[in-house]
């Protein structure tokens, strides 16, 4: 039986992510059906590289924060959901402060999970995609 919008969120308050903190992530839409989640982040500037922008590890990270989420909110009972692989794509600079973000879970198997994400500017042009292929399992 699939877990409730509540049930969702409160498991997000009870297990914060690392990560979500560190970018001062803000949920604006779940969609567990879809597998869908968007949020927004305020990237601070110590995490700049030389040209001013956000640094490519730090995009991984939020990209992979999004997809990892979008599998969770997902599924039907409590899971966690380890990296196997996931490609990149830088397609713009991506400013410091506040951005968007979605990540969708394309399917989600008992073995492996295709996920996808992109970060997108305040105007909704996209800046940075990936894809990635998660391991999920029981919480």
């Amino acid at each position: 039986m699939p877990l409730t919008l509540a049930e969702i969120e409160a498991r997000l308050l009870a297990r914060p992510q690392p990560s979500a903190a560190l970018f001062s992530r803000r949920i604006l839409n779940l969609s567990p059906d879809d597998g869908r989640v968007e949020a927004e982040f305020d990237v601070p500037t110590a995490f700049a590289a030389p040209t001013g922008h956000v640094q490519g590890g730090f995009i991984a990270a939020i990209l992979d924060d999004l997809a990892a989420l979008a599998a969770i909110i997902h599924a039907d009972q409590p899971i966690i959901v380890p990296t196997l692989t996931f490609t990149v794509n830088f397609l713009a600079p991506v400013p410091l402060g506040r951005i968007r973000g979605i990540g969708q879970c394309m399917k989600l198997g008992r073995r492996t999970a295709h996920l996808q994400a992109q970060i997108l500017d305040m105007q909704g042009d996209v800046l940075a995609t990936m894809t990635a292929t998660g391991a999920p399992r029981p919480l």
